[in-house]
């Protein structure tokens, strides 16, 4: 995952802000298939979030299906 800029806007909620960075960033190619995701934890300090507003952005991913989510393997593109 590239370390681009991420601005928090207050026009939208956080995680659907976060949910639509990864989006971007997968219909941009910077993410490809089968590549795995950084932890929750990490997502969650990348954007200075709490580690449940990644969850949420994630869970929107997954069922757009854009990314499969496996316990305690992570999640994939």
């Amino acid at each position: 995952m590239t370390e681009t800029a991420f601005d928090i806007k207050k026009s939208a909620p956080i995680y659907k802000q976060i949910a639509r960075f990864f989006e971007d960033e997968i219909s941009s190619g910077n993410l490809t298939p089968g590549k795995r995701l950084p932890s929750t934890a990490k997502l969650a300090e990348r954007f200075s979030v709490t580690p449940d507003t990644v969850q949420q952005s994630l869970a929107i991913l997954a069922r757009r299906g854009l990314v499969e989510r496996h316990r305690k393997r992570g999640t994939f593109v």
